[in-house]
């Protein structure tokens, strides 16, 4: 039987924002677990990991990655919001939850989105429009890089949004408040909301909520992760910039083209009607706070800084399109063959993005991944171990993870005591060579070297494509220290 007859084809026709949604989830779970596999989950994955195995063992989210005591992430970044991942992770405690979790809530929110398009465009262009946000960059840098807090922020964002369509701004306050619980920089977006309620002239809920982004964001940077953190202060002042250097900031991501290039990748996919909608002022706050930042990673287009600004970027998109046909300045054949061929581009152009680079890896052999998981292997359970970023996301399920960084100190500045090391010593270069130490990583393996300690090896597996080049080299060895406080 055809799909298009099939219960599964009528179900997709009836319920669009449902067919989109699980869609995503399976792409994006499918592509993350592929991902893991092919060994290219990084430290962020690791540390979010030791935060909910922490919370699912009923303490706060302490990490040993960052110090070698452990560290209370709630005074790094404010995201107890992960501790929702908490039950799942008792009832499978893997990595992988949480990339599969991830994939969930990007499912949500393109359904969510899907879903909004429809009841205002109607089902032709909503089903578009939902397609065109799953492949967006934004959404696809973000879903697969490793695992982000933020992912949360994708479906609670696109429920406030979707009532702010529909003009019933008490639901979308509602759902945009808990966004403080999922980082304290989600200010800027309800910063963000507030500007749009103002420009409607809606003033008191717009001071309303204003008041309480503000005074909530005072609250966590100013009182939670001082009393909480190692340092007893908000570390994260220095990547904001004061006045005289965010207007430098500023200038300089205008003159290299980065700011740019990332509002044409922010505009593209809607052809640039999503600044024609008020909506996109929501983005304005946000895109400024990164923009004058001292931190050039936050002027870029990748990693997993735009999935909010895309969720933003849609639902302008949605706002703009009923405005025009409100005008009737396009019929919706025209709008409806344009959207389609937006997608159609997208999925095309997906093979240059993190989704097309993760498939085309998945189609080839992976002996680096096989040595590696060997290597790892060698490494029992329960035991502390020191590990590059490459490996730290595949012990910390079993062991006690600290970060491998130079002279085997933490991000604190104190001694870390592994028992264990797990060393990827591309990371001293693709051309480094085992037979040279130039590299620190190369020098912990040189007997009674700087660290004044015989490190006992356990096992190599490396692999040469010419006399200097390898595809990879992992080493285990094995310390005489004491193990670090667990």
């Amino acid at each position: 039987m055809r799909l298009g007859g099939s219960w599964v084809g009528v179900r997709a026709r009836r319920y669009p924002s449902l067919t989109i949604g699980f869609g995503a989830f399976v792409v994006y779970a499918a592509t993350s677990l592929v991902r893991f596999a092919r060994m290219y989950s990084g430290i962020d994955l690791a540390i979010f990991t030791q935060a909910v195995k922490q919370y699912a063992q009923g303490h706060l989210p302490w990490s040993y990655l960052k110090a070698a005591g452990g560290f209370d992430l709630l005074g790094d970044h404010f995201s107890p919001i992960v501790a929702l991942l908490a039950p799942f992770y008792r009832l499978w405690p893997d990595a992988r939850v949480l990339l599969i979790a991830q994939a969930v809530l990007v499912g949500l929110g393109a359904g969510i989105v899907t879903r909004s398009a429809v009841s205002v465009l109607g089902k032709r262009i909503g089903v578009a429009v939902g397609a065109g946000f799953v492949l967006a960059w934004g959404i696809q840098a973000m879903a697969l890089f490793d695992f982000h807090a933020v992912a949360f922020a994708v479906p609670l964002l696109a429920l406030s949004l979707a009532e702010l369509v529909r003009e019933r701004e008490v639901r979308a306050i509602a759902w945009a408040l808990p966004l403080m619980l999922v980082k304290e920089d989600s200010v800027f977006l309800l910063l963000g909301i507030a500007l749009y309620l103002a420009v409607r002239r809606r003033w008191r809920p717009a001071v309303g909520l204003a008041g309480f982004a503000l005074a909530s964001f005072v609250l966590i940077v100013g009182v939670v992760i001082p009393a909480m953190g190692f340092y007893g202060r908000y570390t994260y002042w220095s990547a904001s910039a004061a006045a005289g250097d965010a207007l430098t900031s500023l200038w300089t991501s205008l003159t290299t083209g980065k700011a740019i290039v990332l509002v044409l990748v922010l505009l593209a996919p809607s052809l640039g009607l999503a600044a024609r909608s008020p909506l996109a002022l929501i983005a304005l706050p946000s895109l400024a706070s990164r923009l004058t930042s001292a931190n050039e990673t936050y002027w870029g287009p990748g990693l997993h800084y735009n999935a909010t600004v895309t969720v933003v970027m849609v639902f302008a998109t949605i706002d703009a399109i009923r405005r025009i046909r409100t005008r009737r300045r396009w019929n919706d054949q025209t709008l409806t063959r344009t959207a389609w061929v937006l997608v159609a581009v997208a999925l095309v152009g997906s093979w240059w993005l993190p989704l097309g680079h993760t498939t085309s890896s998945a189609l080839r052999s992976c002996p680096a991944c096989a040595a590696k998981t060997a290597a790892l292997n060698a490494i029992p359970d329960g035991v502390s171990v020191a590990a590059d970023d490459t490996l730290a996301s595949y012990l910390v399920d079993r062991d006690y993870v600290h970060e491998l960084r130079p002279g085997l100190f933490d991000t604190t500045g104190d001694r870390i005591y592994p028992e264990y090391l797990a060393i990827d010593r591309i990371f001293d270069g693709v051309d480094a060579s085992p037979q040279r130490f130039d590299g620190w990583r190369n020098k912990l393996i040189q007997p009674a070297g700087s660290f004044g300690a015989t490190y006992q090896f356990v096992c190599e597996y490396v692999q040469a494509k010419s006399a200097t080049a390898y595809y990879y080299d992992v080493m285990i060895l094995k310390t005489p220290y004491p193990s670090s406080p667990r």
